[in-house]
């Protein structure tokens, strides 16, 4: 009967994998037919030339199908190996204490709440920041008789600042040295890591600066470069030299605050920023099979939304909406800021959340690409 006859096909197929095989098969061969004749057909190809072009249709066809197959196949693999992994890494954790962390980008944000919550006895703080303002919000009562910079005991070597709002809300920690200066400004962060080093050896250092840029006709002139000059160069002048010193020492422990926009390999909105997050995102990677040798850990932060002063500084470039939008899925600067230094401390090599915003990142960052030349401006 009808009936039997399709239950023995759905039974041969499920003992008989060829049927998926010849499937595959027929699809690639429809897809390819369909493509050809486009190639053949198109008048936008470049006259005299349709051959070429059909040979790249047909190799993009082929490539997508056979990367899609292998990709599906060692994702399904992964996803049985991935729990052993975590249970592997759960196990061998250990949580890490230090005595001397330099924080950049400490003046507001993740660095300053960071900076509180490292803020234990015996720990020396060293913050780094390039908001004048910022710094100069609070003084600590102890050094009010020191008018001139030039005269205070911390910091001779570079421009330095001690009185700061931060600074005044981590009297928990032995000692807060806080220097001002751009990450951008190669030999001066030279400097404040030779500094810092010099007055108590840095195990802990987290490059954490960072600005953004937008997707206004002015920005894309105007803030691009600086963006990638503090996020992407910025990470590189402070992380080269405090590496150096770790590895004479053979310890010690780096944190990359990157972005989960890292994930979406480019993100319209913000050009430079998601470019600038994807490269640290890359090198916080190798540098952590890299140094490993070296008894040095590397932790790349990628977190979603959080209210910062970052986020809110775009507040009147963004629809209200938009906005209002943001400020619900953000995550508070001290939750996040927690989560953090769990993820620093325990030596996780990549620290990703919330999972739900990840989740659609990467969706994206796998995806969307494909379809950006099927708008109705690339036509």
């Amino acid at each position: 009967s009808l009936l039997s006859s399709g239950g023995g096909i759905r039974h041969h197929s499920r003992h008989n994998p060829r049927i998926f095989v010849n499937m595959w098969v027929w699809i690639t061969g429809i897809l390819i037919t369909v493509a050809s004749t486009c190639a053949v057909f198109n008048p936008k190809i470049v006259p005299g030339k349709p051959h070429s072009t059909m040979k790249n249709l047909l190799e993009d066809i082929l490539f997508g199908l056979a990367f899609g197959v292998f990709a599906i196949l060692a994702e399904f693999i992964f996803m049985f190996v991935h729990p052993v992994l975590c249970i592997m890494k759960a196990m061998g954790a250990q949580e890490k204490t230090y005595t001397a962390i330099l924080i950049t980008g400490a003046a507001s944000g993740i660095g300053a709440a960071l900076a509180k919550l490292y803020a234990k006895p015996g720990v020396h703080l060293f913050l780094v920041d390039v908001n004048k303002e910022d710094m100069e919000k609070a003084r600590f009562p102890q050094f009010d008789g020191y008018d001139d910079i030039t005269d205070m005991p911390f910091g001779r070597r570079v421009p330095c600042l001690f009185p700061c709002q931060v600074a005044s809300e981590c009297k928990a920690a032995e000692k807060v040295t806080v220097f001002q200066m751009s990450v951008t400004d190669k030999e001066g962060m030279a400097k404040v890591i030779d500094s810092a080093d010099s007055e108590k050896p840095l195990d802990l250092v987290v490059a954490n600066a960072g600005i953004t840029d937008g997707n206004t006709e002015k920005d894309l002139f105007e803030k691009q470069i600086p963006c990638a000059a503090v996020d992407f160069m910025g990470v590189f002048n402070t992380v080269v030299p405090a590496m150096k010193k770790m590895k004479e020492r053979g310890k010690g422990q780096i944190s990359i605050t990157g972005s989960q926009s890292g994930y979406a390999c480019g993100w319209p909105d913000v050009p430079a920023y998601g470019a600038t997050k994807a490269g640290v995102l890359a090198w916080g990677r190798a540098l952590r099979a890299n140094l490993s040798n070296y008894g040095i850990g590397v932790t790349t932060i990628c977190p979603g939304y959080i209210m910062t002063n970052l986020l809110k500084k775009h507040e009147k470039e963004m629809p209200k909406e938009m906005f209002e939008y943001l400020q619900k899925v953000s995550l508070k600067v001290e939750p996040a800021a927690r989560d953090i230094k769990g993820a620093i401390d325990r030596n996780d090599a990549e620290f990703s959340f919330p999972k739900s915003s990840l989740f659609q990142t990467k969706l994206i960052g796998r995806f969307w690409y494909h379809f950006v030349d099927l708008g109705p401006k690339a036509m």
